[in-house]
C-alpha cells in the first residue's frame, strides 16, 4: 500500500510539471514571421508618387543579424536593411500606372557569399509579400476632325481633361497628320497643355486626298520624355472645293501656324510655294525665284502667274469650276475667304468668256496684293 501511494504522488507530480510547463512553453514559443505591404495613398495622375507602406512582425533578429528587404514595382525597385521587430517603413518614391500593379516585399538574410540583393539558394528567405493593385484613370481626351476642302482648312478639335501639369509633370499635346498610307508625318503641332479642361482648334490646309490624324499627350521631366500615351486616330478624306463651308469661323476658336515667314523675298517664295504648292521649295528653284525677285527682273506678280499655270499646280486645279477656281485665289493668294462683290464680279467675267490667264492678271493688280508685296519687300 505504502509502494503504491508512493507511485501515485510520484505520478502526479510528474504531472503537475507538466502542466506548470505547457503555459511557459507557448509563451516563448516564436511566431512565425509576418510581413505586409499595401498601397495607402494612390493618385492617377502620371507622375504622382504613390504612397506605400511596409511592415513586419516577428522577425528573429537574434539569429538572423544581417536582415535585409526589397520592395519591387515592376523595374523600379528599392532595398533597405531592418534592425529591429517590428518593423515599419513608409515610400513614396513609386508611380503606379494605370492597370495592373505587381507590389513584390521580399525580407532575406544575407548570408555570406550574397550579393547585397536577394539570391536564391545562398540567402535564407524569411517572408514574401505580394499585392496587385488595379489603377483606373480619370483622364479623357478626344479629336474631331472637321474635314476642309483643298482649298479651305481642315480643322482639328483636340480636348482633354484633368491632364493638367503639377511640378511633377509636364504634359504636352502632339498632333500629326499622314499622308496615307505613309509613316513619315506630312505636318505636326505641340504645345503645352496648360489647364484641366483643355479644348483647341487647330487648322491646317490640305490638299485633295486620304490622311490619318494622330493625337497624342507626350509626358516629359525636363527635357526627357517619360512616355508617350495615343489617345486617338481617324481617318478621313480631303475632298474637291465646294463653295459653302464645311466649318464656320465661329466654330473655331483657336487657330495654330504651322510657321512665321520673314518679311523678305526669301520668306515671299517660301510662303507661296506652302501657299500654292504646298511643299518646301526646292533649292534650285528657291535660288532661282530669288535671283530674279532681288534683281527686280521678275515681280512678285510674275512668279505667282508662273507657280498659278505651272504643270504643278494645275495637275490639281485646271478642273476647278470656276467658283472653285475664284476661292482658290483669294485664300491662296490673299489669304482669306472671296467677299460677296468681289467674287461675284470675278464670277461675271469668268462666265462672259475672259480667260483664267487673263482674270488672274487682272487679279494681281489689286491694291490688296500690292500691299503683300510690300510687306515682303519684292517690286508687285
Amino acid at each position: 500500500m505504502k509502494k503504491l501511494t508512493q507511485r501515485l504522488f510520484l505520478f502526479l507530480m510528474v504531472l503537475a510539471a507538466i502542466i506548470l510547463l505547457l503555459p511557459l512553453n507557448y509563451l516563448n514559443a516564436q511566431e512565425p514571421p509576418t510581413c505586409n505591404v499595401v498601397v495607402t495613398e494612390l493618385h492617377e495622375q502620371y507622375m504622382d508618387r504613390d504612397t506605400i507602406s511596409i511592415s513586419a512582425e516577428n522577425l528573429d533578429t537574434t539569429t538572423y543579424t544581417n536582415l535585409q528587404a526589397e520592395l519591387h514595382l515592376g523595374s523600379d525597385f528599392s532595398g533597405f536593411s531592418i534592425f529591429s521587430s517590428p518593423f515599419s517603413r513608409t515610400d513614396n518614391n513609386y508611380d503606379l500606372r494605370v492597370g495592373t500593379n505587381t507590389l513584390t516585399l521580399i525580407i532575406w538574410n544575407d548570408e555570406p557569399g550574397g550579393e547585397h540583393w536577394y539570391t536564391p539558394g545562398v540567402d535564407t528567405l524569411i517572408c514574401q509579400d505580394i499585392e496587385i493593385v488595379e489603377v483606373t484613370t480619370s483622364f479623357s481626351s478626344g479629336m474631331t476632325i472637321f474635314p476642309g476642302t483643298n482649298i479651305r482648312d481642315t480643322v482639328f478639335r483636340l480636348d482633354a481633361t484633368n491632364y493638367a501639369a503639377t511640378v511633377y509633370r509636364n504634359k504636352e499635346y502632339l498632333l500629326e497628320i499622314f499622308t496615307m498610307p505613309g509613316v513619315v508625318p506630312l505636318t505636326s503641332y505641340s504645345s503645352q497643355i496648360d489647364s484641366t479642361d483643355w479644348t483647341k482648334d487647330i487648322k491646317h490646309l490640305l490638299t485633295q486626298g486620304s490622311y490619318r490624324a494622330v493625337y497624342s499627350i507626350v509626358v516629359y521631366v525636363g527635357v526627357d520624355i517619360l512616355g508617350t500615351y495615343e489617345q486617338a486616330q481617324s481617318d478621313f478624306t480631303v475632298t474637291p472645293s465646294q463653295k459653302d463651308p464645311i466649318v464656320s469661323e465661329d466654330n473655331v476658336t483657336e487657330t495654330k501656324t504651322s510657321r512665321v515667314y520673314e518679311k523678305t523675298p526669301s520668306g515671299f517664295i517660301t510662303y507661296f510655294y506652302n501657299k500654292i504648292l504646298f511643299r518646301e521649295p526646292e533649292e534650285y528653284g528657291f535660288n532661282a525665284w530669288l535671283a530674279g525677285l532681288e534683281s527686280g527682273v521678275i515681280t512678285g506678280a510674275d512668279m505667282i502667274f508662273q507657280f498659278i499655270f505651272g504643270e504643278e499646280c494645275q495637275s490639281r486645279i485646271k478642273d476647278y469650276t470656276n467658283e472653285s477656281f475664284i476661292e482658290f485665289l483669294y485664300n491662296q493668294i490673299l489669304g482669306r475667304n472671296p467677299d460677296d462683290f468681289g467674287y461675284n464680279a470675278w464670277l461675271s467675267k469668268l462666265n462672259s468668256g475672259i480667260s483664267r490667264e487673263d482674270m488672274l492678271k487682272e487679279f494681281l493688280q489689286s491694291e490688296e496684293f500690292k500691299n503683300i508685296c510690300d510687306q515682303f519687300g519684292v517690286t508687285p
